[in-house]
This record gives structure tokens, C-alpha cells and sequence, in this order.
């Protein structure tokens, strides 16, 4: 992409970016031609966003990457709020040759919110300000990061085979869950004996030899979504004896005997409406239609406090109790 001087700029410029780029800038910090997030909106007045991911599949279908439009000045900003335009499919022919903006696709993005709220961009792509309110609530609750970081939880990406130049013999003999799937009528509890077992012991070169967190109690987390119930997938592994091995598909989390309830409530979260609700708001990938999400994107996931209420009497439960436990919790009702 061809990068003009902004120290030259006096007048106004428009360029096009592809949008999983804006979320990348705007939640990382990363530099664009050489400025930052904070550098771009503390030096210059950023006037319009207009974020056209929701219009890759129609209007720009063979587009390959959803794409965004941002207007600045190389003025000092002031006060004023930016707008940010997030038009929406109408879900009929039309789609494909017209755009429409409605009044709901429109929100005003303030200096300080652009500079350090990182999530506002998916939020308001997708919602509203109270939804923004919500997520700015649910983002400062314990999460499986928190809970990693304080050593409750431990957590880490499957086996990544690689350019198999490494061998590690621990592996061998285990079950394994190497399918891109769970297996078949596979909800919430998986048994270890379904698998088949590990005979490779080649993984990549630069691969972990830390096998601590394939230990029981244990859970393992799909990296993406599951398009048919437009759910995230866990389950708990349902076995005294084996834990399981799983490919980098997946991510297993172990935690203590002590911690085997708050494990569970983990398990269950990602599987609820409330894990779909606050990536579609919070993570720029998702909102902006990748479906395998980045490990840091799940470990933000709040989790409620109030577990043990949660995860009593699991034999026969389904998707509705869980979404229905959750929702009754104090979590979201404080």
C-alpha cells in the first residue's frame, strides 16, 4: 500500500484498509504506516469509520478480506466524536448491487474511547451502548486468563505436529483427539475410550514438552465455532483414569481436584449464548467473520463466581438449562 508523508498532509484523506487490519490496529496497538493507534488519534482528527465487514458476503462478495474506509485530517483532533459506520445486510436481492446505512448502523466513537477501548470497535459493529456498558462490565470479571495467571487454572494450544522433527515419547500410548471434530453426539462429556490412542511421537521442532495441562480434571475447548447451533464446543472429559491428548484444534485446560467445579463452569460459559454475545462484541475476529477464534480471544471469556450452583446435576442437562443457569446466576444481574 502506497503511504503518503501525514506530516505533509494539510488536507483531508480517505483510504481503504482491510478491516481484520482495523481490529488488528485498533486492539493491538500495532503500527500503520508507521503510526500507532494512540499516535494516529491523539495527532490527528479522525472524522469518519466506515466498517463494511458485515457487506462482505453480498454487495462485495468477491472481495477477498472484509475491508473498512477511514477519514482523517492532519489537524489537531478536539473534542468531537468520530463517526463509525457499520452498515448491515436487508437479507434480500437487493443486497448484492445496494448499500444501505440506517440510523441504528450509526455510532459516535469519542477521542478517549478511540485511544483506549480497544473492544468498542466490535461492540458498536454489532451493538449498542448498552451493550457497550455490558461488555465494559463483563471484560473485568475473573476469565480463564485471570484464573491462569493466579496458577487455578492451567491451559495450553494441542499438540502442533508440524515439521515432526521433534519426538517426545510422553505422548505415545495416550488417547488422542486429532479429528478437526468432536466425535459424533458428542455434548458436553467426552470419554476417553471413544479415541483412538497415540502410536506418533513426532511433533514440530519447536514444540512444548510441558504435558501438564493434558491431566485430569480436564477440558478441551474448540477453537472455532460450531456453524449448525452457532455455539462455541467444549467438553469435559468424563474419565477417572485417562486424560486426553488433542490436536491444535483445540485447547485442553486442567485444573486441581479443588478446582474441579470452577473447571466445569468454564466448560460450561463457552458452550453458553453468553461466550457467542461477548466475542461477537469483544473480538475483531469474530465480528468480522473468522470463525476460529485466537487463544487470547477465549481466555477473555468471563466466567460467573457463583459455580456451584451452576454445575450441579450435568447427566441430562442441554444448550437451554446451560444458557438458562447462566442467565439466573448474580453474574449478570450486578
Amino acid at each position: 500500500m502506497f503511504c503518503l508523508p501525514l506530516s505533509l498532509l494539510t488536507f483531508l484523506v480517505t483510504f481503504l484498509l482491510l478491516s481484520i487490519s482495523l481490529f488488528l490496529y485498533f486492539t493491538f496497538d500495532t503500527n500503520f504506516c508507521g503510526i500507532s493507534r494512540k499516535q494516529l488519534f491523539s495527532n490527528f482528527k479522525v472524522e469518519e469509520i466506515v466498517n463494511l465487514s458485515a457487506l462482505r458476503f453480498g454487495l462485495f462478495k468477491g472481495a477477498i478480506s472484509p475491508t473498512c474506509i477511514i477519514t482523517f485530517r492532519n489537524l489537531q483532533p478536539n473534542n468531537e466524536p468520530l463517526t463509525y459506520i457499520c452498515p448491515k445486510p436487508e437479507l434480500s436481492d437487493e443486497d448484492n448491487y445496494r448499500l444501505i446505512i440506517e440510523p441504528q448502523n450509526i455510532s459516535f466513537v469519542y477521542q478517549d474511547e478511540a485511544q483506549s477501548t480497544s473492544y468498542i470497535w466490535a461492540t458498536l459493529m454489532w451493538g449498542g451502548r448498552r451493550d457497550a456498558n455490558l461488555i465494559n462490565s463483563l471484560i473485568r470479571r475473573p476469565n480463564l486468563k485471570s484464573l491462569n495467571k493466579e496458577g487455578i487454572l492451567i491451559k495450553r494450544e494441542g499438540i502442533i505436529r508440524g515439521d515432526r522433527k521433534k519426538e517426545q515419547f510422553d505422548i505415545l500410548d495416550r488417547p488422542i483427539l486429532e479429528n478437526p471434530d468432536f466425535p459424533d453426539n458428542t455434548f458436553l462429556f467426552l470419554d476417553p475410550s471413544i479415541l483412538p490412542i497415540n502410536s506418533d511421537p513426532k511433533t514440530h521442532s519447536k514444540e512444548s514438552t510441558d504435558l501438564s495441562a493434558f491431566a485430569l480434571p480436564q477440558i478441551i475447548i474448540k477453537q472455532s465455532w460450531k456453524k449448525k447451533n452457532k455455539r462455541f464446543q467444549a467438553v469435559i472429559v468424563n474419565s477417572e483414569k485417562d486424560a486426553v491428548l488433542c490436536s491444535q484444534s483445540y485447547i485442553t485446560v486442567h485444573a486441581s481436584k479443588q478446582y474441579a467445579g470452577k473447571l466445569k463452569a468454564v466448560c460450561l460459559t463457552l458452550i453458553s449464548k453468553l461466550a457467542v454475545y461477548y466475542l461477537l462484541l469483544s473480538s475483531g475476529r469474530f465480528a468480522s467473520f473468522i470463525p476460529e477464534l485466537a487463544v487470547d480471544d477465549l481466555m477473555q471469556v468471563p466466567i460467573p463466581d457463583d459455580f456451584r450452583v451452576m454445575t450441579k446435576h450435568l447427566e441430562n442437562i442441554d444448550e437451554n438449562e446451560i444458557d438458562e443457569r447462566i442467565y439466573n446466576t448474580k453474574f449478570l444481574n450486578t
